[in-house]
């Protein structure tokens, strides 16, 4: 194996993770988060850390999905959410299909009882959103469109406006969940307030569709 670049541009830590892996030991979680860039003194600079399973499909066995569920946990994260592989036409894994709603659901009731004893997560998303995913924890929803009208001044903060928002893939627009259909899920579930910002929140029923 020959790495191509010299001495001066690789650092200390890289070289020993190369070394390590040459030798045939693999790469421990710490040596993971500093090569994607990761470093605690980036939760003490005051950003966010997000914990996400995904994307999860039927071909994931219990024990896959429970390691994916705890993994980065100890780090405080501040959402946890659970996602489902969507399966693309033409992909590898498109024949195995996608999980159904219930057990996304089911899985998103776990991620809840998991983090009951995590202070730092204010939030569990689940996605595609979904009401059942609501009834079973989660309190949050990613939702793959804009507004149907919505300004760019809007993106700041305010729920609604007069500019087309961002689009999903091609293949996924015809189905895609828009930002209103993500507040009618969250009134239906029997929320009444969505958060807009660092302390604030406004009524559900001041925007819902």
């Amino acid at each position: 194996m020959v790495v191509p670049c010299g001495d001066n541009v690789l650092g200390g830590h890289i070289r020993d993770i190369l070394e390590a892996a040459l030798a045939g030991r693999a790469a421990s979680k710490e040596d993971c988060r500093y090569l994607l860039g990761f470093s605690p003194a980036s939760l003490e600079a005051g950003l966010d850390w997000y914990n996400s399973c995904e994307p999860i499909g039927p071909e994931h066995t219990v024990e896959e999905v429970v390691e994916q569920i705890f993994m980065g946990m100890e780090l405080g994260p501040c959402q946890h959410a659970v996602i489902r592989r969507f399966p693309v036409p033409g992909s590898p894994l498109f024949h195995y299909g996608r999980l159904p709603l219930a057990c996304l659901a089911q899985v998103v009731a776990v991620v809840a009882l998991a983090t009951l004893e995590t202070p730092t997560v204010r939030s569990i998303a689940v996605h595609e959103s979904n009401v059942l995913g609501l009834m079973s924890g989660a309190n949050a929803l990613y939702p793959e469109a804009g507004e149907p009208t919505q300004t760019v001044s809007d993106f700041a903060g305010e729920l609604d406006g007069d500019k087309e928002g961002f689009s999903s893939a091609l293949w996924r627009r015809s189905q895609e969940i828009t930002t209103a259909d993500c507040r009618n899920m969250l009134v239906e579930a029997g929320y009444d307030r969505v958060v807009t910002g660092p302390g604030k929140s406004t009524a559900l029923r001041d925007h819902q569709g």
